[in-house]
């Protein structure tokens, strides 16, 4: 798995999380310009978790838990109102 940033001709980026390896860069760029139409990409920029020290893993997955904690509280609430 790997984490994908890409960069848009304004500056901005985008990170796109848990990308398996066998997806490429043309594949990366295709998502990006469906998702956001209104941006030109000029970078795409991978990086492999088999790359990354156990700190910086374990750093990033501290930092995504109040989004995926947010996601399952939403995910619950709409089951219930269902």
């Amino acid at each position: 798995m790997a984490d994908i940033t890409v960069t848009f001709t304004d500056g901005s980026t985008h990170l796109y999380e848990n990308v398996p390896e066998s997806v490429t860069r043309e594949q990366v760029m295709q998502r990006a310009a469906k998702d956001f139409s209104n941006r030109e990409v000029i970078d795409v920029n991978r990086i492999s978790y088999a790359e990354m020290g156990p700190g910086e893993v374990a750093m990033r997955g501290v930092a995504a838990l109040p989004r995926s904690v947010g996601k399952m509280v939403g995910d619950i609430a709409s089951a219930v109102m269902s």
